[in-house]
């Protein structure tokens, strides 16, 4: 289901465009649920690093433009 979200909203050449701030909303479901399915299995501290990676990675391509 989150490949199906993202390559039809949020992947770079996505069929369908959304405004920014939805894409963001949707980015951080997918990248949360998948947070919280970490955290769930036993492993929270793979979780807080997979939650730091993204949130640094955010914050860049903001910076970045991209």
């Amino acid at each position: 289901m989150a490949a199906v979200v993202w390559g039809t909203f949020l992947s770079p050449q996505a069929p369908v465009q959304l405004p920014g701030l939805l894409v963001l909303v949707l980015q951080t479901l997918v990248f949360g649920l998948a947070v919280a399915g970490l955290a769930a299995t036993g492993n929270p501290t793979l979780a807080l690093v997979f939650g730091v990676i993204v949130l640094v990675n955010a914050i860049l391509m903001h910076i970045w433009g991209q």
